[in-house]
């Protein structure tokens, strides 16, 4: 079976949404006004190099891409995504007429649903939520206080490297995470 991300454009922009939300907010309408739209202020320097301990918003963000645009290059992974507990996409690599942000409010509810299920049932805690379906898999699990990884795999993916490259890509978030949190 041919692995190769059909879905993604040959001139490299895999991303289609991901990415900085700079370069887009003026077609989606997701980021605020355009800067010349906002009231007058400081303007923003983005050389200025980070403060004592603290990480630029900028390098944050781009290592949260590396991460999951590793992540997707695992064989069996279709796309994946990173969002946030309340059901907000952080970056994600998922193909288009795919929403990402659908994805990421289910993907919230189905771990939400989960991590009580395991509390009431006294079964300890939550690792992970696998949905089957005819044409693949939905892989969810933590990452961190804030986040949770998503992926979108194959019907006959090998799930313990799937589930391994997943668990090493959700303890990346966490400390980037943690890193924008104390920046």
């Amino acid at each position: 079976m041919d692995r190769r991300h059909a879905h993604r454009k040959a001139d490299g922009d895999w991303r289609r949404g991901g990415g900085d939300p700079r370069d887009d907010a003026a077609q989606r309408g997701e980021h605020g006004p355009h800067p010349s739209q906002r009231r007058p202020g400081r303007p923003v320097d983005r050389r200025d190099p980070p403060g004592p301990g603290g990480a630029r918003v900028t390098d944050l963000w781009g290592r949260l891409e590396e991460t999951i645009d590793e992540l997707s290059h695992v064989t069996d992974i279709k796309s994946a995504a990173v969002v946030r507990r309340d059901g907000l996409v952080v970056t994600h690599t998922l193909p288009e007429g795919v929403d990402p942000k659908i994805v990421a409010a289910m993907t919230a509810a189905i771990v939400g649903t989960s991590e009580m299920a395991t509390i009431q049932l006294s079964q300890g805690r939550f690792v992970r939520a696998i949905v089957e379906s005819d044409h693949g898999k939905l892989l969810s699990l933590g990452a961190g206080e804030e986040a949770l990884l998503v992926a979108l795999v194959y019907d006959d993916a090998n799930l313990g490297l799937v589930l391994m490259a997943m668990e090493r890509a959700a303890k990346q978030v966490e400390r980037i995470m943690q890193e924008a949190v104390s920046a």
